[in-house]
């Protein structure tokens, strides 16, 4: 739907041959962590079982479309979107995945906290 939009910049490519990136040896590399980070989570408990795949490409999806609409500037509305929209949609997700809404925020609370610990001069 977005890629098809007369506005946007993105284009798929009609030629599903030439189509590579989620086939690429460098994506496959890089989705692995994501893939083991979901094996992580679902031994934790804190989610449903399901083939971790399935729950990196959902999370994957999330992130990816959060960051389509914000580099289009859809959520210009927002006085700080990722407090707004990124981290209540993740949230939800998480729930809707089988997570407690207390463990999925204070997850979040908690990744907000190192991320501030790390990037602080």
């Amino acid at each position: 739907m977005f890629g098809l939009s007369r506005r946007g910049t993105y284009r798929p490519l009609s030629d599903s041959e030439l189509r590579l990136s989620g086939r690429s040896p460098a994506f496959r590399d890089a989705y692995v962590h994501i893939t083991e980070a979901c094996e992580r989570l679902m031994s934790s408990g804190r989610v449903r079982q399901q083939e971790p795949e399935e729950l990196a490409a959902q999370l994957w999806s999330f992130v990816h479309g959060y960051i389509t609409l914000e580099l289009a500037e859809h959520f210009v509305e927002f006085d700080d979107p990722v407090a707004q929209v990124l981290v209540p949609m993740g949230v939800n997700l998480a729930v809707g995945m089988g997570d407690k809404r207390e463990r999925a925020e204070a997850s979040h609370e908690a990744a907000a906290r190192l991320y501030d610990s790390i990037t602080r001069d």
